[in-house]
């Protein structure tokens, strides 16, 4: 949905009492490699994501990474971080500032599912009387 065919999407996952995230092991898609990647509450990725706010890193060369590009956004609900949805690609160019849009809905979605987890249970038979 995003990019040229290089690219991936990868979930990954915080948790809070260790301060860090990692990539979920099957929540990828794109290249066949799942990210090996941490962000811990060193990295600017974390750090943005905890303030609700998304990251494009346009040249990530000097990270040491296999890829050249990638943007991330928070997946928040109630203001509780959840994670980020990831994108990469190791051609720059491959992922623009343009792309924060459709990342930005998607992590919405991805949202719903850790939202709906953290709610509190209904019962299914309730009748209201007046």
């Amino acid at each position: 949905m995003i990019g040229p065919r290089p690219v991936r999407a990868s979930v990954f996952q915080y948790t809070e009492g260790a301060g860090r995230m990692v990539a979920h092991p099957t929540a990828f898609a794109g290249r066949r490699d799942k990210s090996e990647r941490v962000y811990t509450t060193e990295s600017p990725t974390l750090h943005q994501a905890l303030i609700g706010k998304p990251r494009f890193v346009e040249d990530a060369k000097n990270e040491n990474l296999a890829y050249k590009t990638y943007m991330t956004h928070p997946i928040m609900a109630g203001g509780k971080l959840y994670g980020v949805l990831s994108i990469d690609s190791p051609n720059s160019k491959d992922i623009s500032p343009d792309d924060e849009y459709l990342l930005q809905f998607l992590s919405v979605v991805a949202a719903i599912p850790y939202a709906l987890e953290q709610a509190p249970s209904q019962p299914v038979n309730h009748r209201f009387e007046p």
